[in-house]
């Protein structure tokens, strides 16, 4: 007999683990839960973390679901990603982990948008310097 291979999409492991956490995560948006996911996994590593009690039901709701907040926090933020990305990922075009690394180099590009006018700037100053000395450095 052979062993199928079955590739869930995330978006619906997202939902699963919606409908399981459904009696705690009611009116909470996405940010809210991923707020309360990274305190518990701040509290799972062991850090010194001390939850609210709406943070320790949760913490015990997902231990008790045999479900890890770890893994939860990153199905969540398949929601940051942008949409092109989260379409590729949606039609199995690519996988979890090609989406976290363009996801991630989308993030620093889109941050970076001030940087290229002072590249530019940089550049006009140094053509417009005039060197001194370059019969020396020729003829090193």
């Amino acid at each position: 007999m052979e062993l199928v291979n079955v590739n869930i999409s995330v978006f619906e492991r997202v939902q699963y683990a919606r409908k399981i956490l459904e009696p705690m995560i009611q009116g909470k948006t996405n940010n809210e839960i991923k707020i309360m996911l990274c305190h518990c996994i701040n509290k799972k590593i062991g850090r010194n973390y001390e939850l609210t009690k709406e943070e320790d039901k949760f913490y015990h709701f997902i231990l008790e679901n045999n479900l890890s907040p770890k893994t939860l926090y990153k199905y969540f933020l398949v929601f940051d990603y942008p949409k092109h990305i989260q379409t590729q990922l949606r039609n199995k075009e690519i996988g979890m982990r090609k989406a976290q690394e363009l996801a991630h180099a989308h993030r620093t590009m889109a941050s970076r948008k001030g940087k290229k006018e002072i590249m530019e700037q940089m550049l006009i100053i140094i053509r417009g310097l005039k060197w001194r000395d370059l019969d020396r450095i020729s003829k090193m």
